[in-house]
């Protein structure tokens, strides 16, 4: 975190935790703008573009927001399965391409979508609820799927949306793979509020109004019980030297027993899992 935001925090927290609470909800619930990237990373972003052009838009308006959402490959039944993918805070669709051609080269049907106020869809800010909304008329709209492929925070989207609709969601052999998801939203709310330097008080304040606005409680927003609930088999990559999310968030799935399987991987950090060799392999392994 920029280290003007934490001093600012930090003093604000000293004043009034309460409005430093109510600041650090919009903030969190506010996608900020990605940092600049490197020539690297401009010549993915590039080539990510141009994939995106050879889809099927099958975006749509939900809630008044247009929601950008794209098709590749088509389903060749009876082995092939349609695959969501969810990225996560701050990301896009753009970003999760790299496993759309080992998928369809099985057969498979890739299907992306830009949560609310993140790529080319609509909204300056956002939140869980909306975010799992989006993905519910998704599913809606496509008549269900078989497996979702979440990154990051699109973990949390897929298990809110999973719990909030019926059993069978995903269909008889329903299959969910996380990719570097944390396992509780207390974790991230300690983990952002830390970062900002705030105080317990604060941090409390924060989580709070985060509360109202999911409609539940920190306790409820578990993913074991969540996960449990749902009943879909999970299967979980992550690298041991992931310093956004930790690797215990992961760990702490094999709770479920038999349901979850980790696959643990190193030196791909948080993000490099999205593209790297070694990941989509383990991703093809698992669907």
């Amino acid at each position: 975190m920029h280290s003007s935001l934490q001093r600012i925090f930090t003093a604000l927290n000293r004043v009034s935790p309460w409005l430093a609470g109510c600041a650090a909800h919009v903030l969190f619930t506010t996608p900020l703008k990605p940092r600049r990237l490197s020539a690297a990373e401009k010549r993915l972003a590039a080539r990510a573009d141009a994939k995106l052009a050879t889809a099927q838009d099958i975006g749509f308006v939900h809630d008044g927001k247009r929601i950008s959402a794209y098709r590749f490959g088509a389903r060749q039944q009876p082995v092939s399965k349609r695959v969501i993918l969810v990225h996560g805070w701050m990301s896009a669709a753009r970003y999760m391409l790299a496993m759309v051609d080992p998928l369809i080269e099985l057969g498979h049907e890739v299907v992306c979508i830009d949560l609310p106020a993140h790529g080319t869809s609509s909204g300056l800010r956002t939140n869980l609820v909306e975010c799992a909304s989006a993905l519910e008329a998704l599913l809606s709209k496509l008549d269900g799927a078989d497996v979702v492929v979440a990154h990051s925070f699109g973990g949390a989207v897929t298990a809110f949306t999973l719990s909030r609709l019926s059993p069978g969601a995903l269909g008889d052999n329903g299959h969910i793979v996380l990719l570097a998801s944390p396992n509780r939203l207390s974790s991230v709310t300690h983990g952002f509020s830390q970062a900002l330097g705030m105080g317990t008080a604060g941090q409390r304040a924060f989580e709070k109004r985060l509360c109202r606005n999911i409609g539940t409680t920190l306790s409820e927003m578990d993913g074991n019980r969540m996960y449990e609930a749902i009943g879909y088999p999970l299967s979980i990559i992550h690298c041991i030297d992931d310093e956004e999310v930790s690797i215990e968030e992961s760990r702490r799935f094999l709770e479920l027993g038999d349901q979850a399987a980790l696959t643990e991987l190193s030196g791909l950090g948080h993000r490099r899992i999205l593209y790297h060799a070694d990941a989509l392999k383990a991703l093809v392994s698992v669907i």
